[in-house]
């Protein structure tokens, strides 16, 4: 008898064999002195989302291996709708609120920066296993693997750093907040990625 595991996007999707730049360096960024009470919010906010997180999954008594892929499925489902209920008010901006939000970004531009990477190239690597009509992210949806699921590694030290329950994904410039346990979208922080040139150069002359 085959034994499925959860959670499905853990099993589903490729491994990411992609290195961090060196001259970029792997290590989280280390917050300056006004960074760090908007990070302490940030990091408030998450765990109290953990905290619904593991309430639910306890209440439920989800199981970490299936027999019936329909049974995980259904229990994923589950999962989801229990979150949903114990979090009914969740919304773009509820995690990423607007001063982490600021930070992020600025963040992420210092970075491209730093390491010497140009915005249209991350966009084309990000977009580059998109498959056509794939659907835009919703909060409290599951997030669209038809999106691709690459993120651009020399980013990720820029980004606050999450429990092992929760990644994040990038839907072209828009930064996404998943619980990759229960396969749901936290909050989406919109144009979390400068504008490509191009972009931003029509947008002047507008």
């Amino acid at each position: 008898m085959l034994a499925v595991l959860i959670p499905i996007p853990l099993v589903l999707l490729p491994m990411m064999a992609i290195t961090v730049q060196p001259k970029c360096g792997a290590e989280p960024i280390a917050p300056t002195a006004i960074e760090s009470p908007v990070l302490t919010g940030f990091n408030q906010r998450v765990d109290a989302y953990m905290q619904v997180h593991n309430d639910v999954e306890q209440t439920l008594a989800m199981q970490r291996v299936y027999d019936d892929p329909e049974e995980m499925y259904d229990a994923l489902a589950e999962f989801q709708s229990g979150i949903r209920a114990a979090r009914p008010d969740a919304r773009p901006g509820t995690i990423f609120t607007a001063d982490v939000s600021a930070l992020i970004r600025a963040r992420l531009e210092r970075r491209l920066v730093a390491c010497n990477d140009k915005v249209e190239s991350v966009l084309a690597f990000i977009n580059e296993e998109r498959l056509r009509g794939a659907p835009q992210p919703r909060v409290y949806e599951p997030f669209p693997w038809s999106l691709g699921s690459a993120m651009w590694p020399a980013l990720l030290p820029a980004l606050p750093m999450l429990p092992v329950e929760m990644q994040y994904r990038f839907a072209d410039g828009d930064l996404v907040l998943v619980d990759m346990h229960a396969d749901i979208i936290l909050d989406i922080l919109v144009d979390a990625l400068p504008a490509p040139a191009s972009r931003a150069h029509g947008a002047h002359h507008r």
